[in-house]
């Protein structure tokens, strides 16, 4: 029988021929220490600050990188007030480099230093480090802005491998620079150096836009890189009224020249920013832009409404008409 045949079964039956074999889950508690030997342990995996740490630098070509926008209805004109004041920044820089130790020992101990204008911690060249380009500043704003200029041209350089000497202007003593830089065939026109400053601007801040306009926080968007407020605007020689009626229109309490300021005002007052024939006359052209103003373009360069003719009811009574005989 049945019963008969199970009670000769002399030990445990294999395994089912059916179900899996069953194994002990490392949840639950091994019975001895020997029942681990097949536990898989996984490596631990580098953080990311330790791989970015230790990552090779990437070889960047300024050419290769794609250009920011400048969103500015001025924008070529910022651009190159902007370049303007890289090129005194390279001046600056170059007349350093050309002093005599006497000269940097003396202006070292009126805290000027290589990075850029202003006066920094006074030191004594040769004996003690460069302190940190600090400048001092009456206004916390135009500190920003030279500090900034200082920090975008090292990046440059130090990444781009783009000599300070490149932002100098098309001149005997600028092309003498390059060239003493070994940066040739590289005339310092202000149109080919506004598309390199954008390209800059997008690797250096990640981001495809920028603004020189300084709007409040609450109107600043995420994709928009702002130049400190007023960095376009350091040479009023060299500011136009539109331009300045251009930050104005954004932010009336953007940092600029008091007569700048006076004549970007009465420009706004007259509405010549809402008439198409003044913008036109004063904007740069299309062509000369870094910036698609596509937007701005259709607002301000639509046709005006023609006039109306007053109504017949409205004409003055001239009285009966006379008649020739």
């Amino acid at each position: 029988s049945f019963a008969a045949a199970g009670s000769k079964i002399a030990g445990p039956l294999g395994p089912s021929p059916v179900l899996p074999a069953t194994t002990r889950s490392v949840l639950t508690k091994p019975t001895s220490s020997k029942e681990l030997k097949n536990l898989i342990i996984f490596a631990r995996e580098p953080s990311a600050t330790m791989l970015i740490r230790h990552r090779r630098p990437e070889d960047m070509y300024v050419f290769k990188i794609e250009p920011a926008v400048c969103i500015d209805l001025a924008a070529n004109q910022l651009l190159a007030n902007y370049v303007t004041k890289l090129n005194e920044l390279a001046k600056w820089r170059g007349k350093w480099d050309w002093n005599t130790p006497e000269k940097r020992k003396a202006r070292s101990r009126k805290g000027n230093v290589r990075e850029g204008p202003g006066k920094c911690a006074e030191w004594i060249y040769g004996v003690d480090e460069s302190p940190p380009y600090v400048p001092l500043a009456k206004e916390q704003g135009y500190q920003a802005i030279d500090m900034q200029a200082s920090e975008l041209m090292d990046y440059a350089s130090d990444n781009l491998d783009i000599p300070f000497s490149y932002w100098r202007n098309d001149s005997e003593t600028g092309n003498a620079a390059r060239q003493r830089a070994g940066f040739y065939d590289t005339a310092g026109f202000g149109a080919l150096r506004r598309g390199i400053l954008l390209r800059i601007v997008h690797a250096k801040y990640g981001l495809r836009k920028c603004s020189f306009t300084a709007p409040l926080e609450l109107y600043k968007e995420d994709d928009v890189y702002y130049f400190p407020d007023g960095a376009a605007f350091g040479r009023g020689d060299k500011t136009t009224t539109f331009m300045a009626a251009s930050i104005l229109a954004v932010n009336p309490l953007s940092r600029m020249h008091k007569e700048t300021r006076v004549k970007g005002e009465n420009y706004i007052l007259r509405g010549a920013l809402t008439d198409a024939a003044r913008v036109a006359a004063i904007a740069p052209s299309a062509a000369d832009t870094f910036v698609a103003l596509a937007a701005a373009s259709s607002s301000s360069t639509t046709t005006a409404p023609a006039v109306k003719k007053k109504p017949a009811a409205n004409k003055p009574n001239t009285g009966a008409a006379a008649t020739k005989k």
